[in-house]
Parts: structure tokens; C-alpha cells; sequence
């Protein structure tokens, strides 16, 4: 009694040491502003519709080419790694940091040691087409509807490196510990561990979800924006409107079977929402040339959507779906398999996010068709919420650094050690970190929701354009053809200090956007 007692008190202590060693960040999907979720774009297009229809009844139609890249790939590794470089060693080796990913967790030798680098890179091609149509001579008080229609490309990429220091392909799985007896592993780095598709022991089903590859792109045609808007107060001076939206859930979903996956618009959710809109002319000089400042803000409600998502558990904390399990039959014996947690734990289920805020201010001058506008972007989505589909399976339990089978008989030890985490213990505490009774099972509540949702998402932008607008006429009518280009430099707004585990705002990418515009306003 007093050894068990004892065993469970060092388990304990374990557990709370391993806990304060867990980094602050890490999440199973980085979900950040969708593409078409864009004010500087959509303040453009109106302010060069109000402009017009100052002078007579237009309506405009728009297409641009987009081009953006994420910037700063080390805090974007943060969000899935915990940190750029990462450290893999095996449960046997001497001295091991209890920082680093325990290899024997991805099938890899117990005496492997590498580190893992990672510059994740985010890139994206986005073409929308966006018309503006006068509606005052229908519906009165300057109203207006607006469609944009987008077509996305997105593609991601990891790019990992690995220094291999200690292969560990001649070291081999102690008897028992992988399966019936001695063997060596196939698998030679941490990065073919995460694109595992081959039998290690009692290992014998592939990775399914949460695996890396190299650079994957997805295109089609992402979430469609439709506005229904009313200006009360439109004159040379100044303007005031409110408009309704409706956003479209096209675009892909989330799908998890690999770790960075690309996206093509806002997830396929559903948004509804207001918006309100306004311009103020500062100063007008003499002939064609002005100097005006725009405002927008729009908020939109983001509605249930079907996704799949890989999720960690609470009291195992960090990348705690990449351990390995054992599984066990209906009188609860251990069958001798293993499995990665994370085919188990990738679920069916609904996300939401109960608000969206986009903001824009625009500065811009006009001068004989030349248009130069500069200003500042800001975009907040609250926490997403979840509610599970699917169940844990019940018949699931921790292998931690325990056994599979008995050295000394041929039936499956049934074994479990619920305190596991990614990072240890060492082989050598396999006798005191076990559970006392065994087996201990999971549940579904188990599950951290936390883990597979995006906390609060806050961007900021700054952006500057210049661009030029003729005026011609076409069998007696007036179309104003133009063309320009606009620079966009986005920051994620991110947590320097130790924050609560998956509580930080370090959560989104940064990126930069380049465009190309051009379209026509015709009356």
C-alpha cells in the first residue's frame, strides 16, 4: 500500500512538472481572416461609386487580381508547433529535455534525437468580381445593391528541415514495449513519423489526420458578398449610409487530415450582418481635385458550419492527440494495438463565431482622374465555439511509456498510463507513472475543445493605392473606365509574454497583398 501510495504521489508531481512545461501556444488549425473578408477592397469600390453618382446616377463594375503572402513564418509556426524549432528525443536517452517531443510517441526509436525547423508559408491568388448597381430611381435614397463574386487560389506550405543527430535505426524498441519482442523501427525522421503510412510493431495503422507533406493549394470559388445598402444623407460634401450583407458559404472546409491545410474562404459558413458607411470632403481646391476621408464599419454574425477538427485532451495539454493508444475489447482487455490518438479524436462538428467586426479609414485625393488613397484596416472574430458531432471512442486507453505486452507471456498487457503527455515521461519511470487500476479509458469529455478552436483574431492593416480614371463617351454615353494598384501590409496582433495554454492571441498569420485593378462606372 505504502508503494502504491508513493508511486501516485511521484506520478502526481509528474504530472504538475510536465504541466508547467508545456508551451504557451498551440493549436490544430490556423483559421484567419478569409480572403474575401476585406473592407479596403470594398471601400474602394464605394467610394468611387459615391463619387460619381454626386454627379449623375452610375453604376461600376470591378475586377481586381490579387496576389498575398504570409510574412514573420516564425510566429505562424508558433500557432501549430509551439515554436519554430522543435526538439525530438526518445524515451531512452540520457538527459533528455522535458521540452522535447518524445519520439516513441510517432513510432520513432527510443533512442532517436533530431530537430525540427519550420518557416510555414501561406500564399493566395484571389480574383473577385464586384458590380455596383443604382437602385435610387427604384427604392429612393440613394440606395444600392452590391455582389462580389470571387474565385480563390490558396496554397500552404510547412517547410520543414531536420537535423537528424541520433537515427537510433540500429537501437531497438525493448522487448515487449512495441509489441512481441525486439525489433527496430522503419522510420528514420520525424517528418516520415508525421507522414506515416507503415507498420511499426503493434503500430499497424497509418496516421489519418493531423500529418505534414510538402506544399498542398486547393481553388474554387470562395464565399460570394451581397450588400443592400441606403445613403439617407448623399451630397458633394459628404455621406452617410447603412447597408445589410449576406455572405455565401462557398469556399472548402476545414478537414484536418493534414497539419496547415490550405483554405479557400471563411470556412463555409453562412454570415449575415450591418453595416454602416460615411465620407466627409475636407478640403476642395480649384478645378477637378479634392481631399476626402471615408469610414465603414461592418459586423456580421458567423453561422454554424459542418467541419472536422483534431483535438488534444484537457489534463494531457499540448499536441497530447499525437500520443499513442491502446485499444481494448468489450470485456476491457488491451488487444494489442496501438493507434495515434488523433484518428480517434478528429470529429465531425459545428463552428461558430457569434461576431465579426471589419473597419476601415481611408484618406484619399483626387486630382483630374488621379486617384491616391492611403489608410488603416482593422479586423476582430471572436472566439470560435464548438459543439461535437461525434464521440471518442470508449474503448481507448493512454499508452504513455508502458508496455504492450508481457515479456514473459504472450497476451497483451492491458496497462495504461492516463498522466502521458507528448514530452514524457522516461522509459525508466515506466513502473511509477503507471495506472493503478488499469486500464483507465478515455472519454469524450476528456476533450479539449479549446485546442481545435481559434481564440480571438485581431488584425490590423495599412494600405495605400494609386490609381487613374478617364472619362469617355460611348454612343452618347459616359463610362469612366480606370486602372490601378494598391499595396496592403497586414499584422497579426500577437502575445510576446507566457500566457494560460491556449489563451493567446498569437493565433493568425501576417501577411502582405498586392493588387491589380481595374473596371469601369458607367450611368
Amino acid at each position: 500500500m505504502k508503494a502504491a501510495r508513493v508511486g501516485t504521489i511521484i506520478t502526481l508531481l509528474g504530472l504538475v512538472h510536465n504541466t508547467h512545461g508545456f508551451p504557451s501556444y498551440g493549436f490544430s488549425i490556423v483559421s484567419p481572416r478569409p480572403q474575401m473578408t476585406n473592407g479596403v477592397w470594398d471601400a474602394r469600390n464605394d467610394f468611387a461609386w459615391i463619387y460619381q453618382n454626386q454627379v449623375k446616377p452610375s453604376h461600376l463594375f470591378d475586377l481586381s487580381l490579387n496576389f498575398a503572402q504570409s510574412f514573420l513564418p516564425e510566429e505562424l509556426a508558433t500557432i501549430i508547433f509551439g515554436a519554430s524549432c522543435i526538439r525530438i528525443s526518445g524515451s531512452a536517452l540520457p538527459n533528455r529535455d522535458d521540452q522535447d517531443l518524445m519520439a516513441d510517441q510517432f513510432g520513432l526509436s527510443p533512442s532517436f534525437a533530431s530537430t525540427a525547423t519550420f518557416t510555414p508559408q501561406y500564399r493566395s491568388v484571389v480574383i473577385p468580381a464586384t458590380a455596383i448597381f443604382d437602385l435610387d430611381a427604384y427604392l429612393g435614397c440613394h440606395a444600392y445593391f452590391r455582389a462580389t463574386i470571387p474565385f480563390v487560389w490558396s496554397s500552404t506550405n510547412l517547410n520543414v528541415t531536420e537535423d537528424i543527430a541520433t537515427p537510433g535505426v540500429n537501437a531497438p524498441f525493448p522487448d515487449g514495449y512495441f509489441g512481441m519482442g525486439e525489433f527496430t523501427t522503419p522510420l528514420t525522421s520525424f517528418t516520415q513519423a508525421l507522414q506515416r503510412n507503415v507498420t511499426v510493431g503493434a503500430l499497424n495503422v497509418p496516421l489519418n489526420a493531423g500529418r505534414i507533406t510538402c506544399e498542398q493549394s486547393d481553388s474554387q470559388l470562395a464565399n460570394m458578398i451581397f450588400d443592400l445598402g441606403f445613403n439617407p444623407i448623399f451630397d458633394d460634401d459628404h455621406s452617410f449610409g447603412l447597408f445589410a450583407r449576406v455572405v455565401s458559404p462557398n469556399g472548402n472546409r476545414p478537414h484536418s487530415t493534414y497539419l496547415f491545410e490550405p483554405f479557400v474562404g471563411n470556412g463555409h459558413h453562412w454570415e449575415l450582418g450591418l453595416g454602416i458607411k460615411g465620407h466627409q470632403r475636407i478640403w476642395c481646391g480649384d478645378g477637378d481635385n479634392e481631399f476626402s476621408i471615408y469610414l465603414a464599419l461592418v459586423g456580421t454574425h458567423v453561422f454554424k458550419a459542418r467541419q472536422r477538427r483534431s483535438f488534444d485532451l484537457c489534463k494531457n495539454g499540448f499536441w497530447s492527440r499525437y500520443l499513442l493508444v491502446k485499444t481494448f475489447d468489450d470485456a476491457g482487455n488491451a488487444t494489442g494495438n496501438l493507434a495515434p490518438l488523433i484518428n480517434y479524436s478528429t470529429l465531425s462538428c459545428k463552428v461558430k463565431a457569434n461576431f465579426q467586426l471589419d473597419g476601415v479609414f481611408m484618406a484619399t485625393y483626387l486630382d483630374h482622374g488621379l486617384h491616391f488613397d492611403f489608410g488603416y484596416e482593422v479586423y476582430l472574430r471572436t472566439q470560435e465555439k464548438i459543439e461535437l458531432l461525434e464521440c471518442l471512442p470508449s474503448n481507448l486507453g493512454l499508452k504513455g511509456v508502458q508496455n504492450v505486452y508481457d515479456m514473459t507471456s504472450p497476451l497483451p498487457l492491458n496497462d495504461t498510463e492516463s498522466t502521458a503527455t507528448i514530452f514524457g515521461p522516461s522509459l525508466d519511470e515506466q513502473s511509477f507513472v503507471v495506472d493503478v487500476p488499469s486500464p483507465r479509458l478515455l472519454s469524450t469529455g476528456q476533450l479539449n475543445l479549446k485546442s481545435a478552436a481559434s481564440p480571438q483574431i485581431l488584425t490590423q492593416k495599412f494600405f495605400t493605392y494609386l490609381g487613374y480614371q478617364w472619362d469617355c463617351l460611348h454612343r452618347g454615353k459616359s463610362i469612366q473606365p480606370y486602372i490601378g494598384f494598391g499595396l496592403e501590409v497586414e499584422f497579426q496582433s500577437g502575445n510576446e509574454a507566457e500566457a494560460p495554454i491556449y489563451d493567446v492571441d498569437n493565433n493568425t498569420l501576417s501577411q502582405w497583398n498586392f493588387q491589380w485593378r481595374g473596371g469601369f462606372l458607367f450611368g
